[in-house]
């Protein structure tokens, strides 16, 4: 797995008209143009429809996962994710679950205590639109809405690293 992981290390990606090459392994790649990505519409876990413009002007985590058996460095990260959530609740935190099913999605959520808006991404289009190729993966959106991904599948985001990269999205407050 990490060969093959070491031979897809190059993904291009088109963000805002501009042409960048990310590394899999930990490369944080600007996001362009989050004010126009953040208008969707999609489905939370329990079914009701939400609103991505109200992400817009707020510091924002986004996490792309999936369940076992296809993501465990998803599950590995799962409680460092809801420990971060409920220690910054100026942040907004969204799951965006994808590649399997809901019922599936749900006990992950209730495991791992996932507090926050989980969404399914059944048809794989929010994905896409945040250049997510496989999980798992995060979108850090700041304010202004600058923001960047970072697509790591052979190491999960430690307790540290995450409360550093949250904190950079408040300007330290």
């Amino acid at each position: 797995m990490m060969h093959l992981a070491r031979g897809l290390m190059a993904v291009t990606l088109l963000a805002g008209g501009m042409l960048s090459t990310a590394s899999v392994a930990a490369a944080d790649v600007p996001l362009l143009g989050n004010d126009q990505r953040l208008r969707f519409y999609g489905t939370e876990l329990n079914g009701a429809l939400f609103d991505g413009r109200t992400l817009i002007g707020r510091p924002v985590v986004i996490w792309f996962w999936t369940p076992e058996p296809n993501c465990p460095v998803c599950m590995q990260e799962a409680p460092v994710l809801a420990k971060a959530a409920a220690d910054n609740p100026d942040v907004t935190f969204v799951g965006v679950a994808g590649r399997y099913d809901v019922l599936s999605y749900r006990r992950i959520v209730d495991r791992y205590g996932l507090n926050f808006t989980n969404l399914t991404d059944a048809n794989g289009m929010l994905w896409q639109a945040f250049f997510v190729p496989w999980p798992p993966a995060w979108a850090f959106l700041s304010p202004d809405g600058s923001g960047y991904l970072i697509n790591n599948i052979t190491t999960p985001m430690s307790d540290g690293e995450l409360a550093d990269r949250v904190h950079a999205l408040t300007g330290g407050q």
